[in-house]
């Protein structure tokens, strides 16, 4: 059989090589022809035969032309492929002087030229946010706006969404385009991409999330490239909102022991009064420790006492806390009590103990 393929007349490194639009050039090239011999070219599909072209072959049996596929051209439904597809068909003399026939399938439409795959952009930004209370008070729902060479201005005020190439920061924590972006402006995958490689663009922070004030904007120099050159941008917001909570936490490790029985009482603004040096359980904030390690919430905190995944939570923001054990794992001496002082965003902070065997 002579083999036959099909390309794209003038390459696009960002677009599919197997997937064409009407009205595109395509070159077309086949071999194991007859030498000088005559070929017929047909194009199959929607209308079934929308060009029929004879070409003839070089000295050493080898076919080469271009063709422009009709603007008409729509391809023919196939099992299991997602956009129709068209067909060219060669039929001509092969080397042993017999009729052979041999056809190049491919993809007709726009909806994917990408093969499935989001191209690398030839020169592109991200965005990283980071606020100083992330721990209490998440980033979601900042937008920022891309301008320079080639995206549009930001008009005066509150400009709307649609209006400029945005980049949002989704409820994982990561860029993401928005959810309008004007024509023109390409974004994919939190990515605003083609930009002009070698220009300066601007990166300012439109709506901060909330009760955090808006960082600085950025300039930046766009690099064409792999994903390496990509550019990122990082920015950190400055908490402003209402005082947070902070969380205490233990971390505990016993030599020659699993942790079964350590249990530990936290004291400070807030929080019961520890009196005696076994205290019954639901009188003080507590936590204690499984064989496995780990830390737990008791069956029962005191009223007003709030402990949430082995952590005592809600407490005053840059306090003194002292952490005290009240009872160890068997054959282990208590250890001694450590006084931490909370976070002043509302983070958390851990007191670390090890036990010796008594």
């Amino acid at each position: 059989m002579a083999d036959l393929t099909i390309a794209p007349h003038n390459p696009d490194p960002k677009k599919c090589a197997w997937m064409f639009e009407p009205g595109e050039l395509v070159d077309v090239s086949g071999d194991r022809f007859a030498p000088h011999a005559k070929v017929t070219l047909t194009l199959q599909g929607k209308p079934l035969v929308a060009l029929k072209q004879v070409a003839t072959t070089d000295d050493a049996g080898h076919l080469a032309l271009t063709i422009g596929l009709p603007s008409s051209y729509k391809g023919v439904a196939f099992p299991g492929a997602d956009l129709p597809v068209g067909y060219i068909e060669a039929e001509g003399p092969g080397a042993d002087s017999t009729e052979e026939i041999d056809n190049a399938m491919f993809t007709i439409g726009s909806a994917d030229r990408n093969c499935g795959q989001t191209p690398t952009p030839d020169a592109g930004v991200t965005i990283g946010l980071m606020g100083d209370a992330f721990e209490s008070a998440p980033t979601t729902g900042a937008v920022f706006a891309v301008t320079g060479p080639g995206l549009p201005k930001l008009v005066a005020g509150n400009p709307p969404l649609g209006s400029f190439a945005g980049l949002d920061i989704g409820d994982d924590g990561g860029a993401e385009c928005t959810a309008a972006e004007p024509a023109g402006v390409h974004c994919a995958n939190g990515v605003v991409g083609d930009l002009q490689a070698g220009s300066t663009y601007t990166v300012t922070e439109l709506t901060p999330p909330p009760d955090y004030a808006a960082a600085a904007p950025q300039t930046f120099v766009a690099k064409a490239g792999t994903d390496d050159d990509l550019v990122p941008l990082y920015f950190d917001n400055h908490y402003v909102g209402p005082p947070l909570t902070s969380r205490l936490g233990v971390s505990y490790f016993g030599v020659g022991g699993n942790g079964a029985g350590a249990v530990f009482a936290v004291t400070g603004p807030g929080l019961p009064v520890v009196r005696d040096a076994a205290p019954i359980a639901g009188a003080f904030a507590e936590i204690d420790f499984t064989e496995y390690g780990e830390p737990v919430c008791p069956p029962k905190e005191p009223t007003g006492v709030h402990c949430e995944d082995g952590l005592i939570t809600d407490l005053q923001p840059n306090s003194t806390y002292t952490v005290s054990q009240v009872a160890a794992p068997s054959g282990h001496s208590l250890a001694a009590p450590q006084k931490v002082t909370t976070d002043a965003l509302g983070g958390t902070v851990v007191a670390y103990f090890d036990n010796a065997r008594g």
